[in-house]
């Protein structure tokens, strides 16, 4: 069970370290290096901004493939713990990590590729409002990991009174 659980702390952290590192770090850094870069000085801000683009979205789409062995790895703790754990947390964690299963399906699914589709359209502005929504998903994901952090703090330490 040790090592489940241990399992489960380390898809938790690459998923959640991922979306930091991906969304704060990376993409800024992308789009930063893009525009200074003598190479790419000389193209219109629009081109600097869809080659940082797929720079970013190849980013995503290989962080994707890895989310899906993350929430394979969390159902599998959920399924080995079930009976170790009260309904209430049960119901908890079946709950957000199925969320964070249909959240992924939805970026992997529907967004990028609307994303990519507009995008290769030429239609930024419908771009934009993908990418947003895009990133309302992340944000969501964001959230469910730490809902799903707090029942793993919960469940590993429970209270003694």
């Amino acid at each position: 069970m040790k090592i489940v659980r241990w399992l489960q702390w380390v898809a938790f952290a690459l998923w959640l370290g991922g979306l930091i590192g991906i969304g704060a770090l990376s993409a800024p850094a992308a789009f930063d290096t893009i525009r200074h870069a003598p190479a790419t000085a000389g193209l219109p801000a629009p081109e600097q901004s869809a080659l940082a683009g797929q720079i970013v979205g190849t980013a995503l789409r290989h962080f994707n493939v890895l989310c899906v062995v993350l929430v394979v790895l969390l159902c599998i703790g959920v399924l080995v713990g079930w009976r170790r754990s009260s309904p209430r947390r049960q119901i908890a964690e079946v709950v957000t990590v199925g969320a964070l299963g249909i959240s992924l399906a939805v970026l992997m699914q529907i967004l990028l590729p609307a994303m990519d589709a507009a995008q290769a359209a030429g239609q930024m502005p419908r771009f934009d409002t993908l990418h947003r929504v895009y990133e309302n998903v992340a944000n969501l994901q964001m959230l469910l990991l730490l809902v799903l952090a707090a029942l793993y703090v919960a469940r590993d330490n429970p209270s003694k009174g």
